[in-house]
């Protein structure tokens, strides 16, 4: 286990090698930095790999992160109540992810940029339910028949062509 730090506000518990961080945790000091605790895989020093992240308003992601973002497959719980659980690309709800509201709302669908985007549902907390196509979060589409379908293997399409 080595103690070593790169920089005077972090404290780092773990396992190094050459001088470069490859497992532990890091407690950051500084607030500028908007974060509390890592604890997980690193590569060239910042998070890269299966990890856990607490910042200081009581917000938790556990899961992937590539290049110190969030990245694959991951739960962030918001220091409201917000859940969301699913893909992340650069940071951000990517893919497919089902998120819950502190208000007891349900949304379950694509995602985009932390928008709802593609097709997904909307499950109210008082039970209706509005399901379709969403583009950046507003609805475009409501689900009432059939043709939608068609719609939503186009966009999935053309949305796995775009992230590859």
């Amino acid at each position: 286990m080595d103690d070593t730090n790169i920089d005077s506000n972090e404290i780092f518990e773990g396992i190094m090698k050459d001088g470069e961080r490859l497992q532990g945790i890091l407690i950051y000091q500084n607030d500028s930095r908007d974060r509390k605790l890592y604890n997980g895989d690193y590569y060239k020093n910042v998070p890269h790999g299966y990890g856990r992240m607490e910042w200081n308003d009581g917000g938790v992601y556990e899961g992937y992160f590539e290049n110190d973002m969030k990245n694959g497959l991951g739960k962030c719980s918001s220091h409201d109540g917000n859940v969301y659980y699913g893909d992340f690309i650069n940071g951000f709800p990517n893919g497919y992810g089902k998120e819950s509201y502190n208000s007891g709302d349900i949304y379950e669908g694509q995602w985009k940029d932390d928008q709802w985007n593609g097709y997904g549902k909307l499950m109210k907390k008082n039970g209706s339910i509005i399901e379709g196509i969403w583009n950046m979060g507003i609805l475009v589409k409501k689900d009432t028949n059939e043709d939608i379908q068609i719609e939503v293997d186009m966009l999935s399409s053309a949305y796995i062509n775009y992230i590859k």
